[in-house]
């Protein structure tokens, strides 16, 4: 065989081998490759794996806090309501009363000012609607007139009822009797005794020697007695009281007067047994 020939048989035969060792070479590469992969592969999935496993573990822990908190709530009582609407009521301011106790009656004036005009004479005992306060006045209106009266004459009670706290009875007068109770010495026989008396324009009418202020006449007389006393003073000879009540504890008479009544006092005469009728024990 020629030289040259030869000479280039080999080389092509290196040749083959140099592509068959690369060729080797890199079937090794790849077969060295494969199992990083697959370690690569197997480890993205379980990391994927844990992932997912990991989101349904936070799903279920959430979901059992949730159901573990409705559970709570079920067992706190829940306040009964008996009516749900609202209802939109306005209360009324309370309304003040007020009395005459001005015995003379007062004057209603057009300012809260004692030098201001009258507009009229409001009787004693007349119940009145306070409108307005200023000072030492109250607002009123008597008799379609509206002005202001003093505080002073005024009463928060009704001054028509006389109540005896002493002995717990009452006598209930109309409103054209300004009446006055004055005390009787006691005496034997009675627990306590008055005079019940009115203003007369009579000046030949003088009882204050009885005690009974100049200016006033009894008209009737009040006593007050325990029972054995009223036993007694019944049993007794002579003018005797006439009974008006009794309770338990104690009893009341009265007695009419002798003298003449004023030339004023015709119609409070007139009115006196009507006025008895009312005494009482409250």
């Amino acid at each position: 065989m020629d030289k040259d020939k030869k000479s280039t048989l080999e080389d092509l035969m290196k040749t083959e081998e140099t592509d068959a060792v690369r060729a080797d070479d890199k079937a090794d590469a790849i077969t060295l490759d494969e199992p990083k992969k697959k370690t690569w592969l197997v480890v993205l999935v379980t990391v994927i794996v844990l992932a997912l496993l990991a989101a349904g573990g936070y799903v279920a822990w959430k979901s059992y806090q949730a159901d573990k908190t409705l559970k709570a709530e079920e067992k706190i009582e829940t306040p009964v309501t008996t009516d749900t609407k609202t209802t939109n009521t306005t209360t009324a301011p309370t309304e003040q009363i007020m009395y005459i106790s001005a015995t003379e009656g007062l004057n209603l004036r057009k300012e809260a000012s004692s030098s201001a005009e009258v507009l009229a004479i409001i009787p004693f005992g007349t119940k009145l609607t306070v409108l307005e306060t200023s000072g030492d006045w109250y607002k009123t209106t008597y008799d379609s007139k509206t002005g202001w009266v003093a505080k002073l004459f005024t009463s928060e009670t009704d001054p028509l009822v006389y109540k005896n706290t002493t002995y717990g009875f009452q006598v209930t007068f109309p409103a054209t009797w300004a009446y006055k109770f004055f005390p009787i010495a006691a005496e034997n026989g009675v627990t306590a005794a008055y005079y019940v008396a009115v203003p007369t324009t009579d000046t030949t009418i003088d009882e204050s020697s009885m005690g009974v202020d100049k200016g006033y006449q009894s008209l009737f007389a009040v006593s007050v007695y325990t029972p054995s006393q009223w036993d007694v003073v019944q049993a007794a000879e002579g003018p005797k009281p006439t009974l008006a009540t009794q309770n338990a504890s104690y009893v009341v008479g009265y007695s009419m007067p002798n003298g003449i009544p004023g030339s004023d006092l015709a119609a409070r005469v007139a009115e006196a047994k009507s006025v008895i009728a009312t005494i009482k024990f409250y």
